[in-house]
Protein backbone atom coordinates (compact mmCIF):
# COMPACT_ATOMS: atom_id res chain seq x y z
CA UNK A 1 0.00 0.00 0.00
CA UNK A 2 2.94 2.33 0.65
CA UNK A 3 4.10 1.95 -2.97
CA UNK A 4 0.54 2.54 -4.19
CA UNK A 5 0.40 5.82 -2.25
CA UNK A 6 3.68 7.03 -3.75
CA UNK A 7 3.30 5.70 -7.31
CA UNK A 8 2.06 8.08 -10.00
CA UNK A 9 -0.29 5.41 -11.44
CA UNK A 10 -2.97 3.07 -10.17
CA UNK A 11 -2.57 -0.71 -10.13
CA UNK A 12 -4.08 -1.35 -13.57
CA UNK A 13 -2.07 1.39 -15.27
CA UNK A 14 1.15 0.30 -13.55
CA UNK A 15 0.68 -3.21 -14.97
CA UNK A 16 -0.19 -1.97 -18.47
CA UNK A 17 2.79 0.42 -18.60
CA UNK A 18 5.29 -1.94 -16.94
CA UNK A 19 7.06 -2.49 -20.27
CA UNK A 20 7.88 1.21 -20.77
CA UNK A 21 10.78 1.65 -18.31
CA UNK A 22 14.35 0.94 -19.58
CA UNK A 23 14.86 -1.57 -16.77
CA UNK A 24 11.52 -3.31 -17.39
CA UNK A 25 11.27 -3.26 -21.18
CA UNK A 26 10.55 -6.82 -22.37
CA UNK A 27 11.26 -8.10 -18.82
CA UNK A 28 7.99 -10.05 -18.69
CA UNK A 29 8.51 -11.78 -22.04
CA UNK A 30 12.18 -12.43 -21.26
CA UNK A 31 11.32 -13.93 -17.84
CA UNK A 32 8.63 -16.20 -19.31
CA UNK A 33 10.77 -17.22 -22.29
CA UNK A 34 13.86 -18.01 -20.23
CA UNK A 35 11.78 -19.82 -17.59
CA UNK A 36 9.91 -22.03 -20.08
CA UNK A 37 12.88 -22.77 -22.34
CA UNK A 38 15.20 -23.50 -19.40
CA UNK A 39 12.64 -25.85 -17.87
CA UNK A 40 12.17 -27.76 -21.14
CA UNK A 41 15.93 -27.99 -21.70
CA UNK A 42 16.52 -29.18 -18.14
CA UNK A 43 13.89 -31.90 -18.53
CA UNK A 44 15.31 -32.99 -21.89
CA UNK A 45 18.75 -33.47 -20.31
CA UNK A 46 17.75 -34.47 -16.77
CA UNK A 47 15.38 -37.33 -17.59
CA UNK A 48 17.99 -39.38 -19.49
CA UNK A 49 20.45 -38.85 -16.62
CA UNK A 50 17.82 -39.99 -14.11
CA UNK A 51 17.18 -43.06 -16.29
CA UNK A 52 20.91 -43.85 -16.45
CA UNK A 53 21.27 -43.60 -12.68
CA UNK A 54 18.13 -45.61 -11.97
CA UNK A 55 18.29 -48.44 -14.52
CA UNK A 56 22.00 -49.35 -14.48
CA UNK A 57 24.40 -50.75 -11.91
CA UNK A 58 26.94 -48.18 -10.67
CA UNK A 59 29.72 -48.40 -8.10
CA UNK A 60 29.65 -45.56 -5.56
CA UNK A 61 26.11 -44.63 -6.63
CA UNK A 62 25.62 -42.44 -3.54
CA UNK A 63 28.72 -40.40 -4.40
CA UNK A 64 27.67 -40.07 -8.05
CA UNK A 65 24.18 -38.96 -7.07
CA UNK A 66 25.61 -36.42 -4.61
CA UNK A 67 27.91 -34.93 -7.26
CA UNK A 68 25.07 -34.56 -9.77
CA UNK A 69 22.69 -32.98 -7.25
CA UNK A 70 25.25 -30.78 -5.47
CA UNK A 71 24.89 -27.82 -7.92
CA UNK A 72 21.35 -27.10 -6.70
CA UNK A 73 22.54 -26.14 -3.21
CA UNK A 74 25.32 -23.85 -4.44
CA UNK A 75 24.73 -20.11 -3.90
CA UNK A 76 23.69 -18.43 -7.13
CA UNK A 77 26.64 -16.02 -7.01
CA UNK A 78 29.04 -18.99 -6.92
CA UNK A 79 27.27 -20.46 -9.96
CA UNK A 80 27.57 -17.12 -11.78
CA UNK A 81 31.27 -16.79 -10.97
CA UNK A 82 31.90 -20.39 -12.00
CA UNK A 83 30.27 -19.91 -15.39
CA UNK A 84 32.05 -16.60 -15.94
CA UNK A 85 35.27 -18.57 -15.48
CA UNK A 86 33.99 -21.29 -17.82
CA UNK A 87 33.20 -18.84 -20.64
CA UNK A 88 36.19 -16.54 -20.03
CA UNK A 89 37.30 -15.61 -23.58
CA UNK A 90 40.96 -15.54 -22.56
CA UNK A 91 41.51 -18.45 -20.18
CA UNK A 92 38.21 -20.36 -20.05
CA UNK A 93 38.02 -24.00 -21.22
CA UNK A 94 35.50 -23.13 -23.92
CA UNK A 95 37.90 -20.57 -25.40
CA UNK A 96 40.43 -23.33 -26.09
CA UNK A 97 37.92 -25.15 -28.32
CA UNK A 98 36.89 -22.00 -30.19
CA UNK A 99 33.58 -21.27 -28.42
CA UNK A 100 33.43 -17.63 -27.30
CA UNK A 101 30.14 -17.01 -25.50
CA UNK A 102 31.33 -13.79 -23.87
CA UNK A 103 32.64 -11.70 -26.78
CA UNK A 104 30.58 -13.70 -29.29
CA UNK A 105 33.27 -14.28 -31.88
CA UNK A 106 33.86 -17.32 -34.08
CA UNK A 107 30.92 -19.68 -34.47
CA UNK A 108 28.88 -17.69 -31.93
CA UNK A 109 29.51 -14.59 -34.02
CA UNK A 110 28.06 -16.39 -37.02
CA UNK A 111 24.94 -17.18 -34.97
CA UNK A 112 24.71 -13.52 -33.97
CA UNK A 113 24.55 -12.47 -37.63
CA UNK A 114 21.16 -14.20 -37.96
CA UNK A 115 19.80 -11.60 -35.47
CA UNK A 116 17.37 -14.03 -33.86
CA UNK A 117 18.38 -12.70 -30.45
CA UNK A 118 20.65 -9.79 -29.57
CA UNK A 119 23.30 -11.78 -27.72
CA UNK A 120 23.05 -15.51 -28.51
CA UNK A 121 26.30 -16.27 -26.66
CA UNK A 122 25.11 -14.64 -23.46
CA UNK A 123 21.73 -16.35 -23.73
CA UNK A 124 23.34 -19.74 -24.32
CA UNK A 125 25.57 -19.25 -21.28
CA UNK A 126 22.53 -18.39 -19.15
CA UNK A 127 20.55 -21.41 -20.35
CA UNK A 128 23.48 -23.77 -19.69
CA UNK A 129 23.87 -22.29 -16.19
CA UNK A 130 20.15 -22.78 -15.52
CA UNK A 131 20.37 -26.40 -16.65
CA UNK A 132 23.48 -26.97 -14.49
CA UNK A 133 21.73 -25.50 -11.47
CA UNK A 134 18.38 -27.31 -11.84
CA UNK A 135 19.33 -30.78 -13.11
CA UNK A 136 19.20 -31.98 -9.51
CA UNK A 137 15.46 -31.27 -9.35
CA UNK A 138 14.72 -33.62 -12.24
CA UNK A 139 17.06 -36.30 -10.89
CA UNK A 140 15.73 -36.19 -7.33
CA UNK A 141 12.08 -36.23 -8.40
CA UNK A 142 12.30 -38.77 -11.25
CA UNK A 143 14.94 -41.31 -10.24
CA UNK A 144 13.06 -43.02 -7.34
CA UNK A 145 10.11 -44.00 -9.56
CA UNK A 146 12.41 -45.23 -12.32
CA UNK A 147 14.57 -47.18 -9.86
CA UNK A 148 11.92 -48.82 -7.70
CA UNK A 149 9.33 -49.91 -10.28
CA UNK A 150 8.67 -53.63 -9.87
CA UNK A 151 10.51 -55.35 -12.77
CA UNK A 152 7.71 -57.96 -12.99
CA UNK A 153 5.39 -55.14 -14.04
CA UNK A 154 7.63 -54.42 -17.05
CA UNK A 155 7.86 -58.11 -18.00
CA UNK A 156 4.07 -58.49 -17.78
CA UNK A 157 3.53 -55.47 -20.01
CA UNK A 158 5.88 -56.84 -22.69
CA UNK A 159 3.53 -59.79 -23.41
CA UNK A 160 0.42 -57.61 -23.65
CA UNK A 161 -0.74 -55.91 -26.88
CA UNK A 162 -0.20 -52.51 -25.32
CA UNK A 163 3.41 -53.20 -24.38
CA UNK A 164 5.04 -55.11 -27.21
CA UNK A 165 6.62 -52.04 -28.79
CA UNK A 166 8.88 -49.58 -26.99
CA UNK A 167 6.61 -46.67 -27.93
CA UNK A 168 3.64 -48.52 -26.42
CA UNK A 169 5.48 -49.10 -23.15
CA UNK A 170 6.44 -45.44 -23.10
CA UNK A 171 2.81 -44.40 -23.56
CA UNK A 172 1.17 -46.95 -21.26
CA UNK A 173 3.74 -47.29 -18.46
CA UNK A 174 6.55 -44.77 -18.32
CA UNK A 175 4.56 -41.65 -19.15
CA UNK A 176 1.80 -42.26 -16.54
CA UNK A 177 4.48 -43.22 -14.02
CA UNK A 178 6.68 -40.17 -14.59
CA UNK A 179 4.00 -37.58 -15.35
CA UNK A 180 3.80 -36.26 -11.75
CA UNK A 181 7.59 -36.00 -11.49
CA UNK A 182 7.86 -34.35 -14.91
CA UNK A 183 5.15 -31.84 -14.04
CA UNK A 184 6.70 -31.02 -10.68
CA UNK A 185 10.19 -30.73 -12.19
CA UNK A 186 8.98 -28.42 -14.94
CA UNK A 187 7.11 -26.10 -12.59
CA UNK A 188 9.87 -25.93 -9.98
CA UNK A 189 12.54 -25.33 -12.62
CA UNK A 190 10.38 -22.68 -14.26
CA UNK A 191 9.99 -20.87 -10.93
CA UNK A 192 13.75 -20.93 -10.33
CA UNK A 193 14.59 -19.63 -13.82
CA UNK A 194 11.67 -17.19 -14.13
CA UNK A 195 12.86 -15.42 -10.97
CA UNK A 196 16.57 -15.62 -11.85
CA UNK A 197 18.50 -12.54 -10.74
CA UNK A 198 22.24 -12.82 -10.17
CA UNK A 199 22.78 -15.25 -13.08
CA UNK A 200 21.06 -12.82 -15.44
CA UNK A 201 22.93 -9.86 -13.95
CA UNK A 202 26.33 -11.51 -14.44
CA UNK A 203 25.84 -13.62 -17.58
CA UNK A 204 23.41 -11.36 -19.52
CA UNK A 205 24.12 -7.90 -18.13
CA UNK A 206 22.04 -6.17 -20.78
CA UNK A 207 18.84 -8.15 -20.08
CA UNK A 208 16.33 -7.99 -17.25
CA UNK A 209 13.98 -10.51 -15.70
CA UNK A 210 11.15 -9.12 -13.60
CA UNK A 211 13.13 -10.16 -10.51
CA UNK A 212 16.17 -8.15 -11.57
CA UNK A 213 14.01 -5.15 -12.53
CA UNK A 214 12.35 -5.13 -9.10
CA UNK A 215 15.70 -5.36 -7.33
CA UNK A 216 17.33 -2.62 -9.42
CA UNK A 217 14.39 -0.23 -8.99
CA UNK A 218 13.54 -1.20 -5.41
CA UNK A 219 15.83 1.34 -3.76
CA UNK A 220 13.61 4.23 -4.85
CA UNK A 221 10.26 2.51 -4.29
CA UNK A 222 7.91 3.80 -1.62
CA UNK A 223 9.77 7.05 -0.86
CA UNK A 224 7.36 10.04 -0.86
CA UNK A 225 8.34 12.77 -3.32
CA UNK A 226 11.00 10.64 -4.99
CA UNK A 227 10.94 8.02 -7.72
CA UNK A 228 7.18 8.00 -8.40
CA UNK A 229 7.79 6.43 -11.82
CA UNK A 230 10.03 3.74 -10.31
CA UNK A 231 7.40 3.01 -7.67
CA UNK A 232 4.83 2.47 -10.44
CA UNK A 233 7.13 0.03 -12.20
CA UNK A 234 7.81 -1.84 -8.94
CA UNK A 235 4.07 -1.98 -8.22
CA UNK A 236 3.23 -3.38 -11.65
CA UNK A 237 6.16 -5.81 -11.68
CA UNK A 238 5.42 -7.12 -8.20
CA UNK A 239 1.81 -7.87 -9.09
CA UNK A 240 2.78 -9.53 -12.36
CA UNK A 241 5.46 -11.68 -10.74
CA UNK A 242 3.29 -12.66 -7.78
CA UNK A 243 0.43 -13.62 -10.09
CA UNK A 244 2.65 -15.84 -12.26
CA UNK A 245 4.35 -17.43 -9.23
CA UNK A 246 1.01 -18.17 -7.56
CA UNK A 247 -0.32 -19.66 -10.80
CA UNK A 248 2.79 -21.85 -11.04
CA UNK A 249 2.45 -23.03 -7.43
CA UNK A 250 -1.24 -23.83 -7.97
CA UNK A 251 -0.33 -25.76 -11.12
CA UNK A 252 2.22 -27.74 -9.11
CA UNK A 253 -0.32 -28.53 -6.40
CA UNK A 254 -2.96 -29.51 -8.99
CA UNK A 255 -0.53 -31.74 -10.86
CA UNK A 256 0.52 -33.60 -7.73
CA UNK A 257 -3.02 -33.99 -6.39
CA UNK A 258 -4.49 -35.40 -9.62
CA UNK A 259 -1.65 -37.70 -10.57
CA UNK A 260 -1.03 -40.51 -8.15
CA UNK A 261 0.85 -43.58 -9.33
CA UNK A 262 -0.59 -46.96 -8.39
CA UNK A 263 2.24 -48.93 -9.97
CA UNK A 264 3.70 -51.60 -7.66
CA UNK A 265 7.01 -50.42 -6.23
CA UNK A 266 9.78 -52.44 -4.66
CA UNK A 267 12.96 -51.19 -3.03
CA UNK A 268 15.62 -51.98 -5.61
CA UNK A 269 19.31 -52.19 -4.82
CA UNK A 270 21.66 -50.65 -7.35
CA UNK A 271 23.44 -53.97 -7.97
CA UNK A 272 20.12 -55.55 -9.09
CA UNK A 273 20.28 -53.63 -12.38
CA UNK A 274 22.24 -54.42 -15.55
CA UNK A 275 25.75 -53.13 -16.14
CA UNK A 276 26.05 -50.01 -18.35
CA UNK A 277 27.57 -49.98 -21.81
CA UNK A 278 30.64 -47.91 -22.69
CA UNK A 279 28.46 -45.23 -24.26
CA UNK A 280 26.32 -44.92 -21.12
CA UNK A 281 29.46 -44.70 -18.95
CA UNK A 282 30.81 -41.96 -21.24
CA UNK A 283 27.55 -39.98 -21.02
CA UNK A 284 27.42 -40.17 -17.23
CA UNK A 285 31.12 -39.29 -16.98
CA UNK A 286 30.55 -36.19 -19.12
CA UNK A 287 27.81 -34.91 -16.82
CA UNK A 288 29.86 -35.63 -13.70
CA UNK A 289 32.64 -33.48 -15.16
CA UNK A 290 30.01 -30.89 -16.20
CA UNK A 291 28.76 -30.74 -12.60
CA UNK A 292 32.23 -30.27 -11.13
CA UNK A 293 33.98 -28.09 -13.74
CA UNK A 294 32.56 -24.63 -12.84
CA UNK A 295 33.38 -25.18 -9.17
CA UNK A 296 36.91 -26.37 -9.94
CA UNK A 297 37.45 -23.31 -12.13
CA UNK A 298 36.45 -21.04 -9.23
CA UNK A 299 39.14 -22.60 -7.03
CA UNK A 300 41.84 -22.48 -9.71
CA UNK A 301 40.94 -18.90 -10.65
CA UNK A 302 41.48 -17.69 -7.11
CA UNK A 303 45.16 -18.62 -7.43
CA UNK A 304 45.75 -16.98 -10.83
CA UNK A 305 46.94 -13.45 -11.56
CA UNK A 306 47.32 -12.63 -15.26
CA UNK A 307 48.11 -16.20 -16.36
CA UNK A 308 50.49 -16.88 -13.47
CA UNK A 309 49.94 -18.69 -10.18
CA UNK A 310 49.81 -16.44 -7.12
CA UNK A 311 48.33 -16.03 -3.63
CA UNK A 312 47.75 -12.32 -4.23
CA UNK A 313 44.00 -12.85 -4.65
CA UNK A 314 43.73 -14.49 -1.24
CA UNK A 315 45.93 -11.83 0.33
CA UNK A 316 43.62 -9.15 -1.12
CA UNK A 317 40.49 -10.53 0.59
CA UNK A 318 41.00 -7.98 3.39
CA UNK A 319 41.48 -5.07 0.98
CA UNK A 320 38.67 -2.56 0.48
CA UNK A 321 38.74 -1.84 -3.26
CA UNK A 322 37.72 1.73 -4.17
CA UNK A 323 36.61 2.32 -0.59
CA UNK A 324 34.07 -0.50 -0.71
CA UNK A 325 33.54 -3.55 1.48
CA UNK A 326 36.24 -6.22 1.49
CA UNK A 327 35.75 -9.94 1.03
CA UNK A 328 36.75 -10.41 4.66
CA UNK A 329 34.08 -7.89 5.76
CA UNK A 330 31.51 -9.81 3.71
CA UNK A 331 32.54 -13.08 5.36
CA UNK A 332 32.04 -11.55 8.80
CA UNK A 333 28.60 -10.20 7.86
CA UNK A 334 27.52 -13.52 6.34
CA UNK A 335 28.63 -15.50 9.39
CA UNK A 336 26.83 -13.06 11.67
CA UNK A 337 23.56 -13.18 9.72
CA UNK A 338 23.79 -16.95 9.27
CA UNK A 339 24.23 -17.61 13.01
CA UNK A 340 21.47 -15.19 14.02
CA UNK A 341 19.15 -16.69 11.41
CA UNK A 342 19.68 -20.26 12.63
CA UNK A 343 19.36 -19.25 16.31
CA UNK A 344 16.00 -17.62 15.60
CA UNK A 345 14.85 -19.86 12.75
CA UNK A 346 15.28 -23.21 14.47
CA UNK A 347 12.92 -22.47 17.41
CA UNK A 348 10.41 -20.89 15.00
CA UNK A 349 10.57 -23.94 12.74
CA UNK A 350 10.20 -26.30 15.69
CA UNK A 351 7.18 -24.41 16.98
CA UNK A 352 5.46 -24.36 13.58
CA UNK A 353 6.21 -28.03 12.88
CA UNK A 354 5.06 -29.06 16.35
CA UNK A 355 1.81 -27.13 15.92
CA UNK A 356 1.06 -28.84 12.60
CA UNK A 357 2.00 -32.26 14.00
CA UNK A 358 -0.23 -31.81 17.05
CA UNK A 359 -3.16 -30.72 14.88
CA UNK A 360 -2.72 -33.78 12.65
CA UNK A 361 -2.48 -36.20 15.58
CA UNK A 362 -5.56 -34.69 17.23
CA UNK A 363 -7.61 -35.23 14.06
CA UNK A 364 -7.99 -31.55 13.15
CA UNK A 365 -7.00 -32.11 9.53
CA UNK A 366 -8.41 -28.90 8.06
CA UNK A 367 -6.62 -26.73 10.59
CA UNK A 368 -3.40 -28.70 10.01
CA UNK A 369 -3.64 -28.30 6.22
CA UNK A 370 -4.36 -24.57 6.58
CA UNK A 371 -1.40 -24.04 8.92
CA UNK A 372 0.86 -26.15 6.74
CA UNK A 373 -0.14 -24.18 3.64
CA UNK A 374 0.54 -20.87 5.38
CA UNK A 375 4.10 -21.96 6.21
CA UNK A 376 4.65 -22.71 2.50
CA UNK A 377 3.44 -19.34 1.22
CA UNK A 378 6.91 -17.72 1.25
CA UNK A 379 8.04 -20.32 -1.33
CA UNK A 380 5.75 -18.62 -3.85
CA UNK A 381 7.35 -15.21 -3.28
CA UNK A 382 10.69 -14.26 -4.82
CA UNK A 383 13.59 -13.06 -2.70
CA UNK A 384 13.50 -9.58 -4.23
CA UNK A 385 9.83 -9.17 -3.33
CA UNK A 386 10.61 -10.29 0.24
CA UNK A 387 13.29 -7.60 0.41
CA UNK A 388 10.98 -4.99 -1.12
CA UNK A 389 8.22 -5.90 1.32
CA UNK A 390 10.55 -5.39 4.27
CA UNK A 391 12.01 -2.21 2.79
CA UNK A 392 8.67 -0.56 2.12
CA UNK A 393 7.08 -1.91 5.31
CA UNK A 394 9.81 -0.45 7.51
CA UNK A 395 9.67 2.88 5.64
CA UNK A 396 5.93 3.06 6.26
CA UNK A 397 5.77 1.95 9.90
CA UNK A 398 9.00 2.78 11.73
CA UNK A 399 11.47 4.52 9.37
CA UNK A 400 14.06 4.83 12.15
CA UNK A 401 14.45 1.05 12.14
CA UNK A 402 15.62 0.98 8.53
CA UNK A 403 19.29 0.84 9.55
CA UNK A 404 18.71 -1.81 12.24
CA UNK A 405 20.91 -4.89 11.96
CA UNK A 406 18.00 -7.32 12.31
CA UNK A 407 16.04 -6.20 9.22
CA UNK A 408 18.03 -8.47 6.83
CA UNK A 409 17.69 -11.33 9.34
CA UNK A 410 13.93 -11.05 8.98
CA UNK A 411 14.28 -11.54 5.22
CA UNK A 412 16.57 -14.55 5.67
CA UNK A 413 14.06 -16.09 8.10
CA UNK A 414 11.17 -15.67 5.64
CA UNK A 415 13.17 -17.39 2.89
CA UNK A 416 14.78 -20.19 4.96
CA UNK A 417 12.18 -21.31 7.51
CA UNK A 418 9.72 -22.97 5.04
CA UNK A 419 12.46 -25.51 4.23
CA UNK A 420 13.46 -26.13 7.85
CA UNK A 421 9.82 -26.52 8.87
CA UNK A 422 9.35 -29.22 6.23
CA UNK A 423 12.41 -31.13 7.46
CA UNK A 424 11.43 -31.06 11.15
CA UNK A 425 7.77 -31.80 10.40
CA UNK A 426 8.76 -34.81 8.30
CA UNK A 427 10.74 -36.17 11.26
CA UNK A 428 7.89 -35.56 13.68
CA UNK A 429 5.44 -37.36 11.43
CA UNK A 430 7.66 -40.46 11.43
CA UNK A 431 8.15 -40.40 15.21
CA UNK A 432 6.20 -43.12 17.02
CA UNK A 433 3.85 -41.36 19.50
CA UNK A 434 4.37 -44.24 21.93
CA UNK A 435 7.68 -42.70 23.01
CA UNK A 436 6.05 -39.50 24.27
CA UNK A 437 3.13 -41.44 25.76
CA UNK A 438 5.55 -43.63 27.72
CA UNK A 439 7.32 -40.52 29.02
CA UNK A 440 4.00 -39.07 30.18
CA UNK A 441 3.17 -42.37 31.91
CA UNK A 442 6.49 -42.15 33.77
CA UNK A 443 5.55 -38.72 35.07
CA UNK A 444 7.74 -36.55 32.84
CA UNK A 445 6.44 -33.03 32.29
CA UNK A 446 5.86 -31.78 28.74
CA UNK A 447 9.13 -29.83 28.50
CA UNK A 448 11.05 -32.77 29.96
CA UNK A 449 9.54 -35.06 27.33
CA UNK A 450 10.55 -32.66 24.58
CA UNK A 451 14.14 -32.25 25.76
CA UNK A 452 14.77 -35.81 26.95
CA UNK A 453 12.81 -37.81 24.34
CA UNK A 454 11.68 -35.85 21.29
CA UNK A 455 14.78 -33.75 20.60
CA UNK A 456 17.27 -36.67 20.90
CA UNK A 457 15.13 -38.81 18.59
CA UNK A 458 14.87 -35.97 16.06
CA UNK A 459 18.55 -35.08 16.20
CA UNK A 460 19.07 -35.87 12.52
CA UNK A 461 16.17 -33.67 11.42
CA UNK A 462 17.39 -30.82 13.63
CA UNK A 463 20.92 -31.03 12.19
CA UNK A 464 19.57 -31.08 8.62
CA UNK A 465 17.25 -28.13 9.32
CA UNK A 466 20.09 -26.13 10.91
CA UNK A 467 22.41 -26.83 7.96
CA UNK A 468 19.71 -25.77 5.49
CA UNK A 469 19.02 -22.51 7.33
CA UNK A 470 22.70 -21.59 7.45
CA UNK A 471 23.28 -22.57 3.81
CA UNK A 472 20.27 -20.56 2.58
CA UNK A 473 21.25 -17.55 4.69
CA UNK A 474 24.88 -17.63 3.50
CA UNK A 475 23.89 -17.81 -0.17
CA UNK A 476 20.86 -15.50 -0.12
CA UNK A 477 21.16 -12.71 -2.69
CA UNK A 478 17.87 -11.10 -3.77
CA UNK A 479 16.52 -9.80 -0.45
CA UNK A 480 20.00 -8.84 0.76
CA UNK A 481 20.61 -6.93 -2.48
CA UNK A 482 17.52 -4.79 -1.85
CA UNK A 483 18.27 -4.23 1.85
CA UNK A 484 22.06 -4.14 2.12
CA UNK A 485 23.45 -3.04 -1.26
CA UNK A 486 26.05 -0.31 -0.87
CA UNK A 487 26.18 -0.54 2.93
CA UNK A 488 29.04 -1.61 5.17
CA UNK A 489 27.01 -4.69 6.16
CA UNK A 490 26.96 -6.28 2.72
CA UNK A 491 27.05 -10.07 2.88
CA UNK A 492 29.67 -12.12 1.06
CA UNK A 493 27.51 -12.79 -2.07
CA UNK A 494 26.91 -9.05 -2.48
CA UNK A 495 30.60 -8.23 -2.09
CA UNK A 496 31.53 -10.89 -4.66
CA UNK A 497 28.94 -9.50 -7.08
CA UNK A 498 30.22 -5.96 -6.57
CA UNK A 499 33.83 -6.95 -7.23
CA UNK A 500 32.95 -9.04 -10.29
CA UNK A 501 31.06 -6.02 -11.71
CA UNK A 502 33.96 -3.58 -11.26
CA UNK A 503 36.47 -2.82 -14.05
CA UNK A 504 39.56 -4.94 -13.44
CA UNK A 505 42.12 -2.14 -13.29
CA UNK A 506 43.58 -3.86 -10.24
CA UNK A 507 44.54 -7.43 -11.26
CA UNK A 508 43.71 -8.75 -7.77
CA UNK A 509 40.02 -7.72 -7.80
CA UNK A 510 38.75 -10.74 -9.73
CA UNK A 511 40.99 -13.33 -7.96
CA UNK A 512 39.91 -11.99 -4.56
CA UNK A 513 36.26 -12.36 -5.63
CA UNK A 514 37.02 -15.93 -6.70
CA UNK A 515 38.71 -16.53 -3.34
CA UNK A 516 35.55 -15.35 -1.58
CA UNK A 517 33.49 -17.60 -3.87
CA UNK A 518 35.76 -20.53 -2.97
CA UNK A 519 35.19 -19.95 0.73
CA UNK A 520 31.43 -19.72 0.24
CA UNK A 521 31.46 -22.84 -1.96
CA UNK A 522 33.46 -24.91 0.56
CA UNK A 523 31.21 -23.93 3.47
CA UNK A 524 28.11 -24.74 1.40
CA UNK A 525 29.60 -28.07 0.33
CA UNK A 526 30.28 -28.95 3.97
CA UNK A 527 26.68 -28.12 4.87
CA UNK A 528 25.44 -30.16 1.89
CA UNK A 529 27.47 -33.19 3.02
CA UNK A 530 26.08 -32.71 6.53
CA UNK A 531 22.55 -32.81 5.15
CA UNK A 532 23.34 -35.91 3.08
CA UNK A 533 24.91 -37.59 6.12
CA UNK A 534 21.94 -37.03 8.41
CA UNK A 535 19.04 -37.08 5.95
CA UNK A 536 16.98 -40.23 6.40
CA UNK A 537 16.47 -42.34 3.27
CA UNK A 538 12.72 -42.06 3.71
CA UNK A 539 12.72 -38.35 4.41
CA UNK A 540 10.35 -36.61 2.03
CA UNK A 541 10.56 -33.30 3.74
CA UNK A 542 13.85 -32.03 2.45
CA UNK A 543 15.59 -31.77 -0.86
Amino acid sequence: MKILDVADQNIIDSILTFNEHPFTQDALLFSLGVGIFSACLTLAIGLPIAWILARYKWPKITLIRSILTMPFVMPSIVVAVGFLSLIDPDNGPLAYIGIDLRRETGIIGVMKEFEIVDHPGHLLALLIAHVWFNLALVIRLSEPSLRDLDPDRIDQLRVLPGGKRRIDRLRNLWWPLLRPAIGASFVLTFIQCFSSFVLVRQLMPGSFTIERSLAELGGAAGIPGYGASDSSMVLGGSILQLSIMIFAMLSLSLTQSRQRTVEPMTKMNNHDHESPSSLVILILGFFIVFSLLPLILVIFGSFQIQDSWSLAGWEATAERFQGGTSIFDGIQSSIFYGLITVLLGLPLSWGAASTIDNLERSGREKAAVLTDTMTLLPLGVSAAIVGLGLLVGVQKTVPNLFTSWWIPVWGHLVIATPFSIRVILSGMRRLDPAYMETGATLGLKKMDRIFRIQIPLLRGSIIVASALIIAISLGEFGASWVLLRGTESMTLPLVIDAQMSRPSFDPTIRPSALAGSTILMIVTLFLFLTVERWRDEGDDGGF
